[in-house]
């Protein structure tokens, strides 16, 4: 096997670095891309390297199929359409759609899956996200991951595992490929903070702020303002204190006001609460309220195929803290521009609130 990896890795380097073909290397599969012009000399180039190193290899059926902007890899689908302007994407066939749909649907009718075929449906499932862009199922693999337990007697589905799969169903079905541009090398810095006091009359005040930095560090737009007393209404009916959910809303808020900036972009998310960020990295809430939001940023990872990465930030190196108590003259001497919050927006897109 170290032989077979070795021989198929100089293969593809051999092509790549003495021939100059666009092409990748999987064990013993080889895909090239190439201009229109150039198909016919890619694949006597290709061919020809096969021959002289003696490799046996199909010339002609579903091994080999012809050049077009529409091909498949590995079990995936490459759509190379549009890759005049930059943009390609990398789905699932549908034969595997189709099968995963028939698993889930004979699953649903019957009311009943093996605790192997549930294993063996999780896996596919985890193989699933890597192309369908988002973290959104996440909590939903994790609650099927009790139908794969080894110490499971019965094989029939209760009413939250028919919801549950349910919703996996729904996912294979409508999931878009994961789009892949020039974007992917924009990055984003996005600072976040909620801030959670005691107002003169003794009631909850809570603030939200956020700032946006290119990957140059300029400071480009930032928010800053109190939250509604109807938002604080609902969060003081879960939480006396729900700095927790205060500290997520804005990451939430960050998305809705720099979905223009962000999408298929590398973003780095700051926030100076280790609860709040290690809610955003499990995907999940410590609360219901604080769930919810949790799932609408998922949601939204989904929609704008960002490549979120969250850390933490001390508070006192944290730009969004001053915002997000009223002060904006700092920001606005670097150059940023302050934006609104479309609060009402925001509030129709929350599910369950």
């Amino acid at each position: 096997m170290a032989g077979f990896l070795r021989v198929s890795l100089a293969t593809w380097f051999t092509g790549m670095a003495g021939l100059k073909i666009c092409w990748t290397g999987y064990f013993d599969d080889f895909s090239a891309v190439s201009r229109p012009e150039l198909q016919r000399s890619t694949t006597w180039a290709v061919e020809s390297l096969f021959d002289l190193i003696g490799l046996d290899f199909a010339r002609e059926g579903p091994k080999a199929p012809e050049f077009d902007a529409v091909f498949k890899m590995l079990g995936v689908q490459i759509d190379a359409s549009e890759a005049t302007t930059g943009v390609f994407a990398v789905g699932h066939t549908e034969d595997r759609k189709r099968e995963l749909l028939k698993t889930f649907d004979d699953a649903i009718e019957t009311g009943r899956i093996t605790t192997k075929l549930a294993e063996s449906l999780r896996g596919r499932m985890v193989f699933y996200e890597c192309f369908a862009a988002g973290r959104t199922t996440n909590l939903l693999l994790k609650e099927f991951g009790k139908l794969c337990r080894s110490d499971r007697v019965i094989d029939e589905l209760s009413s939250e595992d028919l919801v549950l799969i349910a919703a996996l169903r729904s996912r294979v079905a409508y999931a878009k490929p994961v789009t892949i541009s020039s974007k992917f090398m924009d990055t984003w810095y996005i600072f976040t903070h909620g801030a959670c006091e005691d107002g003169d009359d003794g009631l909850k005040v809570g603030g939200v702020g956020g700032v946006l930095i290119s990957s140059n560090g300029q400071y480009l737009q930032h928010f800053g303002m109190t939250i509604p007393s109807e938002w604080m209404s609902y969060f003081l009916r879960h939480s006396k204190h729900p700095i927790h959910e205060i500290e997520v809303l804005p990451v939430l808020i960050s998305f809705h006001v720099w979905k223009n900036f962000i999408s298929n972009s590398q973003v780095l998310h700051y926030t100076d609460n280790d609860s709040c960020r290690y809610a955003l990295m499990r995907g999940t809430g410590e609360t219901p309220v604080a769930k919810c939001l949790v799932a609408s940023i998922m949601d939204q990872e989904h929609k704008l195929q960002t490549k979120s990465w969250y850390g933490r930030v001390p508070s006192h190196s944290n730009p969004s803290d001053v915002p997000s108590r009223g002060s904006f003259e700092t920001l606005t001497a670097l150059g940023s521009i302050g934006i609104q919050i479309p609060w009402s927006e925001l509030w129709s897109t929350l599910p369950s609130l």
